[in-house]
Formats: structure tokens, sequence, C-alpha cells
């Protein structure tokens, strides 16, 4: 973990390799036995590299509570949590259903076959490339986007995907808006250029990604398919799709929370 925050245990250096106090409990050890107690009691899903990633910002988020009555239990609500998430994404774990309706492999072509609907261009182009979507979309959509951007971000993002009635549907959308405010670079790249750009994702106002995923969602934004459509005017396109209104309410919600994090 890149962050440190406890309420009730202080370690004198951040992650320190050796405890020398043995009251003193660093938050990777906290993080570890959790995994640890899930892969115990799911050994059909055991523990898979990334689960750190998915047990990490809800951790961050109730550790830092300002209350410390209720950040002293941040652990077991932690796993309670952690436990309720992975009921919902575990077959993005278990290789054996890699292949199946429910598995990743499945939520990629999904997610692919959407973006077909969505921009037929870009799609032509990421595909003529020989760019599949398991070299990007698999840590998009098995991590929740929670290795693409600051820690802040990724629980702006987080917010929207558990308040949403289909979080996975709205994931997907976010995904595919990313692909969008890059469309004019993919477009213009080529191989190597393509996979840097969507494997080191720039920061950007993920507010403005999410208005644009509900957008996509409510069936407001649509690109034309036809290849009449100037490539040059496609970033001012995209543009118009957002609601004024809603990008600043959401834009807004997002400098909140960045503020908060820091504090």
């Amino acid at each position: 973990l890149k962050f440190i925050a406890s309420p009730t245990k202080k370690a004198e250096k951040e992650y320190a390799n050796v405890v020398n106090d043995e009251n003193v409990e660093y938050h990777w050890q906290v993080v570890e036995r959790i995994l640890f107690i899930y892969s115990k009691l799911n050994p059909g899903v055991k523990y898979v590299q990334g689960m750190n990633e998915i047990i990490g910002p809800i951790y961050y988020v109730l550790a830092s509570d300002n209350d410390d009555e209720w950040a002293r239990y941040a652990e077991a609500d932690a796993y309670y949590c952690f436990q309720l998430l992975m009921s919902e994404i575990k077959d993005n774990f278990i290789k054996t259903l890699d292949n199946s309706y429910c598995g990743i492999e499945s939520l990629m072509s999904q997610f692919h076959e959407r973006l077909q609907i969505c921009d037929e261009a870009l799609y032509k182009h990421i595909t003529d490339l020989a760019i599949k979507p398991q070299f990007y979309a698999f840590r998009w959509l098995s991590l929740l986007l929670s290795q693409e951007f600051p820690l802040p971000d990724v629980i702006t993002i987080w917010d929207s995907l558990f308040s949403a009635t289909n979080r996975f549907n709205l994931l997907c959308n976010i995904c595919l808006a990313m692909l969008e405010k890059e469309r004019d670079e993919l477009l213009s790249a080529d191989f190597s250029t393509c996979l840097r750009l969507l494997q080191n994702y720039r920061e950007i106002d993920v507010g403005q990604l999410i208005s644009f995923a509900h957008e996509l969602e409510d069936g407001l934004y649509a690109r034309c398919s036809s290849s009449s459509i100037d490539n040059r005017n496609s970033k001012n396109q995209v543009e118009k799709v957002f609601s004024a209104q809603k990008s600043k309410l959401i834009a807004s919600l997002s400098n909140f929370i960045k503020t908060f994090s820091k504090k």
C-alpha cells in the first residue's frame, strides 16, 4: 500500500520492513491478515494477485475515519465490505471460470462489443492493430480501475459504482468513456503508442468520466459509425455530450473527496 492512516496505532517509519516495537502494527499487516482469512474461508477462490488492490481503498477509507470509535474497527469492517464485494466479482479471480459466461473473458468480450457499437471507427483501429482487450481491459474490469488512477479518484469512481443499481454496466461505460476521451490520440497512434496510452492512462478529471459514462448509460451519446465523421472534430463532439450542470456537480464532488482524503 502507498498510504498510511492509523488513528490508534502509529508507525515510526512508514512501512518499514522491521518492526522494533511489538505494540506497533503496520497497515500492510492488517491487510495481509484480511486477505489470509479470506483465502482460508474461501478455499474455492483462495488468494489471487490483484485482490490487494481491491481491499486497499476499502481499508484506507475505513481506517482513516475521523471518528476514532469507527476507525478502531476498521479491520473487521474492511473484511466485511471486502467479503461482500468479492461475492460479486470473485468470478474474475477464478481461473477455471475464465472462459465461462460469468468469467473475465466474457466480461471483456461484452466490453469490446460495446466499443464496436459505441465507436466503430475506434474499434476497427484498435482491432486492426491487434490490440486485444486482454492487453488493457483485463486490469480495468477485474480490479475496478483501482490501478489506473490516484487513490482519491479511485474512491470517487467507486462511490459512483457502489451507488449504481447496475454497477458493472456503469464500470464498462466508464471504461468506454476513457477510450473516447483519448480517441484522437488513439486513432493517430501505432501499436506501441496505443498500448502505452491504454496501459498507462493519464490523470484526468474523473468527474467528467463519470458524467460521460452516465450519458452513455442513458443513451444520450452515440458516435456515428460512418466514415463521414471528420476525426479532426471528434474532441469537440465528445465534449458536447457533457451536460454542463451535471459535469460541474460531479467535478465539485470529485474535488471535495480529493481535499477530504488529504486531511
